[in-house]
Protein backbone atom coordinates (compact mmCIF):
# COMPACT_ATOMS: atom_id res chain seq x y z
CA UNK A 1 0.00 0.00 0.00
CA UNK A 2 2.81 2.41 0.85
CA UNK A 3 4.42 1.77 -2.54
CA UNK A 4 1.17 2.43 -4.37
CA UNK A 5 0.57 5.66 -2.47
CA UNK A 6 4.11 6.85 -3.12
CA UNK A 7 3.83 6.14 -6.87
CA UNK A 8 0.40 7.76 -7.23
CA UNK A 9 0.59 10.56 -4.68
CA UNK A 10 0.42 13.43 -7.17
CA UNK A 11 -2.53 11.90 -9.02
CA UNK A 12 -4.40 11.17 -5.78
CA UNK A 13 -3.83 14.69 -4.49
CA UNK A 14 -5.15 16.15 -7.76
CA UNK A 15 -8.27 13.98 -7.48
CA UNK A 16 -8.87 15.15 -3.93
CA UNK A 17 -8.32 18.78 -4.90
CA UNK A 18 -11.01 18.40 -7.55
CA UNK A 19 -13.41 16.92 -5.01
CA UNK A 20 -12.70 19.55 -2.36
CA UNK A 21 -13.37 22.31 -4.90
CA UNK A 22 -17.02 21.26 -5.01
CA UNK A 23 -18.86 23.69 -2.78
CA UNK A 24 -20.70 20.97 -0.90
CA UNK A 25 -22.04 23.09 1.96
CA UNK A 26 -24.90 21.40 3.81
CA UNK A 27 -27.81 23.44 5.10
CA UNK A 28 -27.84 25.97 2.25
CA UNK A 29 -30.58 25.23 -0.30
CA UNK A 30 -28.61 26.92 -3.08
CA UNK A 31 -25.78 24.39 -2.55
CA UNK A 32 -27.95 21.26 -2.92
CA UNK A 33 -26.75 20.65 -6.51
CA UNK A 34 -23.14 20.77 -5.26
CA UNK A 35 -23.94 18.28 -2.49
CA UNK A 36 -25.36 15.91 -5.09
CA UNK A 37 -22.29 16.42 -7.31
CA UNK A 38 -20.06 15.58 -4.34
CA UNK A 39 -22.02 12.41 -3.62
CA UNK A 40 -21.84 11.36 -7.27
CA UNK A 41 -18.09 12.05 -7.34
CA UNK A 42 -17.54 9.81 -4.31
CA UNK A 43 -19.82 7.09 -5.69
CA UNK A 44 -17.94 7.15 -8.99
CA UNK A 45 -14.59 6.78 -7.26
CA UNK A 46 -15.87 3.86 -5.19
CA UNK A 47 -17.11 2.15 -8.35
CA UNK A 48 -13.79 2.83 -10.08
CA UNK A 49 -11.84 1.00 -7.38
CA UNK A 50 -14.15 -2.00 -7.65
CA UNK A 51 -16.96 -1.71 -5.12
CA UNK A 52 -19.76 -3.86 -6.59
CA UNK A 53 -22.51 -2.13 -4.60
CA UNK A 54 -22.63 1.66 -4.52
CA UNK A 55 -25.76 3.67 -3.79
CA UNK A 56 -26.58 7.30 -3.23
CA UNK A 57 -29.26 7.71 -0.61
CA UNK A 58 -31.26 10.93 -0.79
CA UNK A 59 -31.84 11.76 2.86
CA UNK A 60 -32.64 15.07 4.61
CA UNK A 61 -29.62 17.34 4.92
CA UNK A 62 -27.21 15.84 2.42
CA UNK A 63 -27.17 12.74 0.24
CA UNK A 64 -25.42 9.76 1.79
CA UNK A 65 -23.14 7.44 -0.15
CA UNK A 66 -23.28 3.76 0.74
CA UNK A 67 -20.91 1.14 -0.62
CA UNK A 68 -20.22 -2.46 0.28
CA UNK A 69 -17.80 -5.10 -0.90
CA UNK A 70 -18.68 -8.48 0.61
CA UNK A 71 -16.69 -10.77 -1.65
CA UNK A 72 -14.79 -12.64 1.05
CA UNK A 73 -16.99 -14.59 3.47
CA UNK A 74 -15.53 -14.53 6.93
CA UNK A 75 -13.35 -11.49 6.25
CA UNK A 76 -13.44 -8.74 8.87
CA UNK A 77 -15.94 -5.92 8.51
CA UNK A 78 -14.56 -2.42 8.13
CA UNK A 79 -16.78 0.62 8.52
CA UNK A 80 -15.62 3.95 7.15
CA UNK A 81 -17.73 6.92 8.15
CA UNK A 82 -16.92 10.34 6.81
CA UNK A 83 -18.54 13.51 5.51
CA UNK A 84 -18.47 14.69 1.92
CA UNK A 85 -20.29 17.86 3.00
CA UNK A 86 -19.25 20.75 5.19
CA UNK A 87 -21.14 23.24 7.32
CA UNK A 88 -21.42 26.91 6.56
CA UNK A 89 -19.15 29.06 8.72
CA UNK A 90 -20.68 31.84 10.77
CA UNK A 91 -19.07 35.25 11.14
CA UNK A 92 -18.64 34.86 14.90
Amino acid sequence: MHEFLARHQAELVEQLIGWVRLRSVAGLPEREPDLLRSAHWLAGELRAVGFPVVDIWKVPGAPAVYAEWCAAPGAPTVLVYSHHDVRAAKDE
